[in-house]
């Protein structure tokens, strides 16, 4: 709904529409999976590969940062009072490399973490408590970037989301930095196991 509403989509006197927003980040997998791929075997070979657990933090980190940009957008707004499709576009690729760094790392820190009986216990309940905890999060986070059905004030809707995404960006800097903070005893875990 924020690319609806607080988003200049028009190009050329063309509107592009929201879906095309949504589907950058599928484009910038394809385009980014193979680069991290090359960054991470270019450090393995090199002996100076982050850990899974470090990956995921900085992933997590990433993925927050990403909202940043949103808020910033908001505060060079047109004459209409909506942002510019650059910095969603710049958003989305933040969080695409966030998300890259989190998604199939989650899956191997499992298997790193996890007695080999348990693997598959252990990979449902990572999906689970994910999508779980991601469901949770997202109904919370929507309540924070709720606009009023009757408030049409463009300016006060770009602040209302503006003020929603820097809450986001805030609760992920806080949970990376937690995770930064217990980052040593994961791999002292990870250690032992291996």
């Amino acid at each position: 709904l924020f690319i609806q509403r607080a988003v200049n989509r028009v190009y050329f006197g063309y509107e592009i529409p929201t879906v095309m927003y949504l589907s950058l980040e599928s484009a910038f997998v394809v385009i980014l999976g193979p680069v991290l791929a090359a960054i991470y075997d270019f450090l393995n070979k090199r002996n100076k590969d982050m850990s899974v657990v470090t990956k995921l933090t900085w992933g997590l980190l990433a993925t927050s940062v990403s909202f940043f940009f949103l808020v910033l957008g908001a505060h060079f707004p047109d004459s209409a009072w909506q942002t510019s499709s650059l910095w969603i576009v710049i958003m989305l690729f933040i969080f695409t490399i966030g998300d890259l760094m989190n998604s199939a790392l989650g899956v191997a820190m499992v298997t790193r973490i996890a007695p080999k009986r348990m693997y598959g216990v252990m990979m449902g309940a990572w999906f689970l408590v994910g999508n779980a905890l991601a469901a949770s999060l997202s109904g919370e986070f929507a309540g924070v970037a709720n606009i009023p059905q009757h408030l049409q004030n463009k300016a006060e809707i770009l602040h209302i989301y503006s003020a929603a995404y820097f809450k986001i960006g805030m609760a992920g800097v806080i949970f990376s930095i937690i995770a930064f903070a217990i980052n040593p005893f994961v791999k002292r875990v990870i250690h032992r196991k291996n």
